[in-house]
């Protein structure tokens, strides 16, 4: 316990995290508009539209996933539930498998799955996260590291710096995509498609806005019955994380 003093995730995962019983708290968020995260579908599939998916075989990857609450917000886009399709959760390499040997209609995925699918599988994407996902990668902070004034200091200082990197990232693209294609072991081609969600996160402010949008987030998995209970998720968010 309290081996680690601070970890990022997707909004979605992180309230699944807080909702279990980890005793976190979101001291930054970035987003990157709900970039980076699409429902696709194989090359020649015959949908060509999301009310074409009532009915279909859907894997949204994991359950509580970007992709999971992309999947429901399409779905509800639609005019659709989840009753609606078959979902089959699957971690991203199953998926990826069953998406080539056609064991699923649609996938929804993101990152190097989606870039991969999409170069390699001449996937298509039939709908993508902006303005369903937010987009938003958070860091959350452990209770016991924020009662500790030296490591609140650490803490804010590490953010700073990946505030920096992100703006390097949009000011030297070139130089990221050198640095990109090289620690992921990718092809050019597919962290070229990667670089704007990869890149683009800006940081957010943690206020009432950032309270509300993982209010909703929860609320979305309690309607989906993937979460229970009740949660104020204003409890769970560190406000005085020192921004200079």
């Amino acid at each position: 316990a309290d081996a680690v003093d601070i970890g990022s995730a997707a909004d979605s995962p992180t309230v699944s995290a807080i909702a279990g019983g980890s005793r976190i708290k979101v001291v930054a968020s970035f987003s990157n508009g709900g970039l980076g995260s699409s429902l696709i579908i194989p090359a020649g599939s015959p949908i060509k539209t999301i009310q074409d998916l009532k009915g279909k075989t859907i894997s949204p990857t994991t359950r509580g996933s970007v992709a999971h609450f992309l999947t429901l917000g399409v779905l509800k886009k639609a005019g659709l539930t989840a009753k609606d399709v078959k979902l089959a959760f699957l971690t991203p390499a199953d998926a990826s498998a069953a998406f080539q040997s056609g064991g699923i209609d649609a996938w929804g995925t993101w990152g190097v799955y989606l870039a991969r699918s999409i170069g390699t599988l001449k996937a298509t994407v039939l709908i993508d996260g902006v303005g369903i996902n937010t987009g938003k990668g958070v860091y959350s902070a452990t209770d016991h590291a924020l009662a500790d004034p030296g490591k609140v200091a650490a803490i804010a200082d590490f953010i700073a710096r990946v505030d920096r990197g992100y703006t390097w990232s949009r000011e030297n693209k070139e130089a990221f995509l050198d640095f990109y294609a090289g620690f992921t072991k990718q092809d050019r081609a597919t962290v070229e498609y990667l670089y704007q969600s990869e890149a683009g996160y800006k940081r957010e402010p943690i206020d009432d806005a950032l309270t509300a949008s993982l209010q909703n987030v929860f609320e979305t998995w309690k309607e989906a019955g993937v979460l229970s209970g009740d949660l104020n998720l204003a409890d769970y968010v560190y406000r005085t994380l020192p921004t200079d």
